[in-house]
């Protein structure tokens, strides 16, 4: 056995190194790995931004489109609105639109009482700028409401509205929003005192 330790003496110095460049060969192999799983990474990082970019100029895209569409839409509207009556003439009723948000001020316009609610909707659309697919006419009192998808063929004698009426002009809220904006109101039964 003394020869052993004879031997683990003079190479100590050459085993200690050889252990050492060991260790550093398995740093430098995980260092490299590393490297080259960050690379994969920031490369995945990167197409997912280009596709979350694309995506967005895309969205953006197509609400400029809507937009546009929309403008020329409510031009034809405008032009295919018929003339407002004069306040003297025969079954004339005056209507006020209050938008919910408070950003305009009341309009109001006479109608003829043979005028469908589709020719208000129009009006509404045009005047508010507010999508008549997506509003809600209700009377100031609540009594009545009215949406696009309904009614829209009836006139305003067919509904029984009187001379004079003012209206709460709301645009629905979309089913899924609605759920969306739930999510984060339910109660966990944490209540601090």
């Amino acid at each position: 056995a003394a020869w052993m330790n004879a031997l683990r003496k003079r190479h100590k110095a050459q085993y200690a190194k050889m252990q050492k460049d060991l260790t550093e060969l398995e740093y430098w192999k995980e260092r490299k790995e590393g490297y080259k799983s960050s690379m994969v990474t920031d490369e995945e990082n990167r197409q997912q931004q280009a596709r979350e970019a694309a995506a967005a100029k895309a969205k953006a895209k197509a609400e400029l489109e809507r937009r546009e569409k929309l403008q020329k839409r409510r031009t034809l509207l405008e032009e295919q609105l018929p003339d407002e009556p004069d306040k003297g003439e025969e079954n004339v009723k005056t209507l006020s639109f209050r938008v919910d948000n408070g950003s305009q001020a009341p309009i109001q316009r006479r109608f003829k009482g043979s005028d469908t609610i589709e020719t208000v909707f129009n009006f509404v659309d045009v005047a508010c700028e507010m999508e008549r697919e997506k509003v809600t006419l209700t009377t100031m009192n609540g009594r009545a409401s009215f949406t696009w998808d309904e009614l829209r063929d009836s006139t305003l004698d067919d509904v029984k509205l009187g001379k004079m009426i003012a209206f709460r002009v709301t645009e629905k809220i979309p089913v899924d929003e609605e759920n969306d904006e739930n999510v984060g109101d339910e109660d966990d039964g944490d209540d601090e005192d």
